[in-house]
C-alpha cells in the first residue's frame, strides 16, 4: 500500500517543469509506453511514479512524473546492457533490469538516496491508445474505471483544467466518472483520443480529449 506524506521533499517542486527532450538513439533499446513504479524516499515514504518513453522521429522523448504531477524531463540517459542511468528532478538514478523490472538507487545532490523501482510495460500496452475486453477483464477490476486506472492511468487525468469526455458508440455520456458505472464485460474496445481527433470523430468540443467506447454485443 502506498504510504502518504504531506511534505515529501523539496525536489517535487521541479515537477512544475513541462519541457520534454529528445534522448539519443540508444534509448531506442527501451520499451516504449508508460512504465509504472514507486520511488521510496528516506524515511519510508513511497511515491507512485510514471516513466514515459515516447517515439519522436528518429529519437525518443522520456519524461517521468509523480502520479498526478506534471511530467519532468529525464536527462543524460545511458544504456549499458541491462543497466540504465539517467537524471531526473535533481536525482541521479542507476537501475538494473531483472524480469522486466528495473530497480536501483537515485541519489540527490545532498547525498541522500532513494530507491526507484519501475515495471516495463507488458505486451498489451504496445498500442497505448487502445484496450480490449480481454485487457480489461485481465485486471479483474469490477468497473471500467478501475481497470483503466490500472492499465492507462493517464487517460483519467483532466488536462489543462478541462474535462475528459466519455462517449459510448459515439453518444456523449459525460465525464470519466461514467466509467464507474460500466462493467468491463460490456466493453468491446476502449480508446483514448486527443482533442483534435476527438472533435473530428465525435463533434463538439473536447479540449481535454475523449475516451471512446464500443459496446460489446453479447
Amino acid at each position: 500500500m502506498t504510504k502518504s506524506h504531506r511534505h515529501p521533499a523539496p525536489w517535487l517542486a521541479l515537477l512544475s517543469m513541462a519541457t520534454v527532450i529528445a534522448v539519443p538513439a540508444t534509448a531506442q533499446d527501451l520499451t516504449h509506453g508508460t512504465w509504472t513504479g514507486t520511488l521510496e524516499l528516506q524515511g519510508g515514504a513511497e511515491i507512485s511514479v510514471e516513466f514515459v518513453v515516447a517515439p519522436v522521429g528518429g529519437a525518443y522523448e522520456i519524461t517521468m512524473n509523480a502520479v498526478n504531477g506534471v511530467p519532468s524531463p529525464v536527462t543524460d540517459v545511458e544504456i549499458d546492457g541491462r543497466k540504465i542511468s539517467f537524471g531526473w528532478a535533481g536525482f541521479s538514478c542507476s537501475l538494473q533490469e531483472r524480469n522486466n523490472q528495473y530497480s536501483g538507487d537515485c541519489e540527490a545532490a545532498d547525498g541522500s538516496s532513494s530507491k526507484l523501482t519501475l515495471a516495463v510495460p507488458s505486451a498489451i500496452e504496445t498500442d497505448a491508445s487502445k484496450l480490449t475486453t480481454e485487457d480489461l477483464m485481465r485486471t479483474r477490476a469490477p468497473t471500467v474505471f478501475e481497470a483503466v486506472q490500472q492499465l492507462r492511468q493517464r487517460w483519467l487525468r483532466d488536462r489543462a483544467a478541462v474535462k475528459v469526455n466519455v462517449y459510448v458508440d459515439r453518444e456523449f455520456m459525460g465525464g470519466i466518472e461514467y466509467l464507474r458505472t460500466l462493467e468491463p464485460i460490456y466493453v468491446d474496445e476502449i480508446r483514448f483520443y486527443g482533442p483534435e481527433d476527438a472533435d473530428r470523430l465525435f463533434g463538439g468540443e473536447n479540449p481535454g480529449g475523449a475516451i471512446g467506447i464500443i459496446r460489446r454485443v453479447r
